[in-house]
């Protein structure tokens, strides 16, 4: 893991060179990239979504370069993982806090209130709440059905990502839903009436805890079969090379080999020696 972390951080500073010697070195996205090997970092499942076209231009950009310097390898975005600063203007309104709860009970779309003072904010966010935000930069109203169509985010965590961005104060919130969000066709759209005495906000994401125990469960059983196939070959390498070797000194060697992608059991050891 730490091997990953390390060779990361080579590979970034080559890709902004390579940036630079290109025509992409004046991008408006500057993107970091950590490439982890897959079956040795606990994971979950990630399933795709659509990216905003400016951020799937980035990542497309270091594909081609990371798949130029590694040829044959497969490289995959795991959104689940990432983060992003999106900047953002608050166009803001003469409004207060009072007529924003009335708002929220009467009102069918966004503010129609005359604008007040513009803020300009960075909101620190996961790359699912990237997706949706960028989202509103061509609508000013959207339903959680057509988020959930234009993005393909999974609904569990299209859900938790706009209730992180709709909750809290009237002042607070970077979505306004319609009434009680209750149903897919329900509409959302941007409180132009938020405010903060920050510049950076970092929007934190609701507990989905309960829900991803199956996902974790089954990341854990599909890293356990990569790494039962990791211990298989290292068991033949050194029974190939040494022909005949006592059992605890089989086991000393195989964990010599593996010990700087992870610590293999002695039983699973034991087990693939035995086939």
């Amino acid at each position: 893991m730490f091997k990953d972390i390390e060779l990361s951080n080579i590979l970034m500073g080559d890709f902004r060179d390579y940036k630079e010697r290109t025509e992409i070195a004046h991008d408006s996205v500057d993107i970091t990239v950590r490439v982890l090997t897959s079956g040795y970092w606990p994971t979950q499942a990630a399933p795709d979504c659509v990216l905003p076209p400016v951020a799937a231009q980035a990542f497309e950009s270091f594909r081609t370069f990371y798949l130029s310097k590694h040829n044959g390898r497969k490289i995959s975005l795991n959104p689940m993982l990432g983060h992003a600063d999106v900047k953002a203007v608050f166009y803001g309104t003469n409004a207060n806090a009072e007529e924003l709860s009335q708002q929220e009970s009467d009102l069918a779309g966004p503010s129609i209130a005359p604008r007040g003072k513009e803020e300009y904010k960075i909101l620190t966010v996961s790359t699912y709440q990237m997706c949706v935000l960028l989202r509103f930069n061509n609508k000013s109203k959207i339903t959680f059905e057509e988020l959930a169509t234009e993005t393909q985010i999974p609904d569990k965590e299209l859900k938790r990502s706009l209730l992180s961005l709709a909750m809290g104060k009237p002042t607070q919130r970077i979505f306004m839903p319609k009434r009680t969000w209750k149903g897919n066709r329900d509409e959302f759209w941007v409180n132009d009436a938020f405010t903060s005495k920050l510049t950076r906000i970092k929007i934190q994401m609701v507990s989905g805890r309960a829900e991803a125990e199956p996902e974790r469960k089954e990341t854990r059983s599909r890293i356990d079969e990569d790494r039962k196939h990791e211990v298989e070959a290292a068991v033949v390498r050194v029974m190939k090379a040494r022909k005949k070797l006592l059992h605890n000194v089989l086991v000393a060697e195989v964990t010599q080999q593996l010990k700087h992608r992870f610590m293999p059991n002695p039983q699973l050891i034991k087990n693939e020696s035995n086939r």
